[in-house]
């Protein structure tokens, strides 16, 4: 409160209990601003701020510091009434009303706390706008008087009938709110107000200030002013995340460098800066962000997420502290630094998975990519799985039960512990794939998903790609194993040949192209498994792929036992005993009749059921049976004809010339494809078909001395069966 206008010594006091000159003895405008300005008055000016200097105005030289309370002016006349019905209908009255020298309002709202007022007028001009926009003070009594408002020197007389309205001041959390509000919209240096997480700065208190701080140092925390040793106020400062609030004191409020020096926020700003340039990275015209989500758990799952411009400079605003607002005219934020500093220095050519590596930015092919998988093998339980069985009772009898035979199962373990270790050491190897035929419900699903799949961090099913249907591929290179659960072909030999050419390339090769919808194409390492599971009757039998020279030692056939799984719990058993069954994966000792050559690493397995069904399902077989035939007859009418050769076209013109044979290679073999088919009958090394190159072509030739020992041998695929 002032005595008069000219005076500049104030004091805290109630100016409703002042002594007011009374409204009659000042007749006029005139009169009563002339009694207002006499410096030897004894009235009452009022003003809701206090200043730096708390016994002197708020002018130029005696800033703001405080503000106490809301004090707004509206020069509409009002009646008691009128005032009255407007209170009403405010959702946060005032304490106090009084009427004004014209007969308008003055409001005031008392606060429960003071609000620190920044120097410089910008901040207090944020301040007074979400006072205004929350208090709805526009029009709550008539027009507000703006520039008043907005002027924090401004004085008010206290005016006459005094109204107490109620006792509650407003609370301390929505002052501080409006605080943070203000703050976050002003500009500020290039040391005041960074944001510090609070942990770090507890850290550097107990270090420069041991034991000047007592309880938890959260956002809204209270204490005193630790930096200041002869302050003992434990109520006197309140953590904000740019700094400390402070209620007493010369400054309203003291940044982190202010406090510690600009040498602490410079550190932890080049820390910030470089952990951004981890966390974000640019792919075309997206941004990369890494988040971090709690699982259910308790632990954290990490991800790099695709996202706009906007949403990054949000998330670098929110989470990294990074200011949007201009230091200086014509000068760019610190997001909008940032952003440029992530363009140049982190762009990258794609953002693909390369699984079982440290995610990130890495170099692939000459150029910087972006690895976004986390993929990793289910941890290993290293205090179990020292021998077969140790701590996974369960899974071994499972496994005896479905593979009864050892050397079988002993083969299928070898490649499941050779793809698990090589990706557990962040090197996958390529691998052959996987086909497990056997009746319904002994477990092959349940081996592929919740014991092989679980074991490798994760599986997909990826019928629809491997079968053509379909080309985007992104999802299935994000995982180390595909599943193709009781897939069954058309059954017609386009199908199958399609089917057998895809997965021998997707054994045999280490790069990919990776396509998603909507996004480039790009070339990739995955070096994953792909496990095929079928039944036994013919139609499913049926997508098991041509046995020839050049897939052989790409596959593996294994058949189960018709012992079925009935166990409701078999998940819970397999989650519970997987550390164990990846401790023993990792550490097996391979039997040496499992070792294969160093580029599949182990040795596959055919099982000789499977291989027969493999080598008469497709139509290279069905060649066969019917040239077999045709050698068979050519032998036979001529018992001197010792070797029948020819180019292919001769053989097809003479297979043409039987009427019977005739109506079988209708449809089934032509002049174009006679070629191929005999290749591929001399490749898989099943027939003694042999040819030889001349004169630019090539001449087959078939031997009876070879196709009478051929006929007479009964299990001619006996080669390609291990036992």
């Amino acid at each position: 409160m002032l005595p008069n206008l000219s005076s500049h010594m104030v004091e805290m006091g109630r100016p409703w209990e002042a002594q007011i000159i009374a409204h009659e003895k000042l007749p006029t405008k005139e009169v009563y601003r002339a009694y207002l300005s006499n410096i030897e008055t004894r009235d009452c000016a009022i003003s809701g701020i206090r200043g730096i200097v708390t016994n002197l105005r708020v002018n130029r030289d005696n800033p703001a510091a405080a503000l106490l309370a809301v004090v707004a002016d509206y020069d509409v006349v009002m009646t008691d009434a009128e005032r009255a019905k407007r209170v009403d209908k405010m959702l946060i009255k005032p304490n106090f009303v009084s009427t004004s020298y014209s007969g308008g309002t003055h409001a005031v709202w008392l606060l429960e706390c003071p609000i620190p007022i920044l120097p410089g007028g910008e901040f207090y001009h944020f301040l007074a706008n979400s006072i205004k926009k929350e208090l709805r003070l526009a029009r709550a009594f008539g027009a507000l008087d703006e520039n008043a408002f907005d002027n924090s020197s401004q004085y008010y007389h206290a005016g006459w009938n005094w109204k107490f309205i109620h006792s509650s001041p407003i609370a301390e959390s929505r002052c501080l709110r409006w605080f943070s509000e203000a703050m976050n919209k002003t500009r500020m240096g290039d040391y005041n107000g960074v944001v510090v997480p609070l942990s770090r700065v507890r850290e550097e208190i107990n270090k420069r200030f041991p034991g000047r701080w007592n309880g938890d140092f959260e956002l809204g925390s209270r204490g005193c002013r630790f930096w200041d040793r002869n302050a003992d106020n434990p109520t006197a400062a309140i953590v904000h995340e740019r700094g400390m609030v402070c209620f007493t004191g010369p400054f309203p409020f003291r940044s982190w460098a202010d406090i510690f020096g600009r040498e602490f926020v410079d550190d932890y700003r080049d820390e910030r800066i470089g952990q951004v340039l981890k966390d974000f990275y640019c792919v075309g015209n997206n941004f990369y962000a890494l988040t971090d989500n709690i699982k259910p758990d308790g632990s954290i799952h990490y991800a790099w997420t695709s996202q706009n411009r906007q949403n990054i400079e949000t998330r670098l605003a929110k989470r990294y502290g990074f200011s949007t607002k201009a230091d200086t005219d014509g000068a760019q934020s610190e997001v909008k630094d940032m952003i440029g500093e992530i363009m140049e220095r982190n762009t990258m050519e794609a953002a693909i998975p390369l699984i079982y590596k440290e995610p990130g930015k890495t170099i692939l092919y000459g150029k910087p990519v972006l690895n976004t998988s986390f993929l990793k093998v289910h941890p290993p339980d290293l205090s179990l799985g020292k021998s077969w069985g140790d701590g996974f009772p369960w899974i071994a009898a499972f496994m005896e039960g479905l593979f009864p035979d050892n050397i079988q199962r002993e083969r299928f373990m070898a490649a499941w512990a050779y793809a698990y270790r090589n990706a557990y050491h962040g090197h996958p190897r390529n691998g052959h794939t996987i086909f497990i035929a056997g009746e319904r419900g002994v477990g092959k699903n349940f081996l592929t998903e919740c014991l092989y799949g679980a074991s490798m961090g994760g599986y997909s099913d990826a019928s629809d790609y491997v079968l053509g249907t379909t080309r985007f591929n992104a999802r299935l290179f994000e995982v180390g194993v595909w599943t193709l659960n009781d897939t069954v072909t058309k059954g017609n030999p386009q199908e199958r040949s399609i089917f057998s050419k895809f997965l021998k390339k997707l054994a045999a090769n280490h790069q990919h192209i990776f396509e998603g919808k909507f996004k480039d194409s790009f070339a990739l390492d995955w070096q994953g498994r792909i496990l095929v599971t079928l039944n036994t009757d013919p139609m499913s039998l049926a997508i098991l792929p041509d046995i020839d020279i050049n897939n052989t030692d790409k596959i593996s056939l294994f058949k189960t036992s018709d012992k079925v799984l009935d166990d409701k719990d078999a998940a819970d058993h397999a989650r519970k005993e997987m550390g164990a069954l990846c401790s023993f994966l990792l550490n097996w000792e391979l039997p040496e009749h499992c070792i294969g050559n160093a580029r599949w690493g182990v040795r596959n397995y055919l099982h000789a059921d499977l291989a027969v069904e493999a080598s008469n399902s497709g139509s290279t077989a069905s060649f066969g049976e019917i040239l077999s035939l045709f050698v068979r007859e050519s032998f036979a009418s001529d018992r001197h004809l010792e070797c029948l050769e020819g180019s292919a076209t001769w053989f097809l013109q003479q297979l043409l010339m039987s009427d019977t044979i005739r109506e079988m290679l209708r449809g089934t073999v032509s002049a174009n494809s006679i070629g191929k088919h005999m290749g591929a009958l001399a490749a898989s090394g099943s027939f003694p078909l042999h040819y030889k190159r001349c004169h630019g072509g090539r001449l087959w030739w078939i031997t009876r001395k070879e196709f009478e020992a051929y006929t007479s041998f009964d299990d001619f695929l006996d080669p390609l069966c291990p036992f």
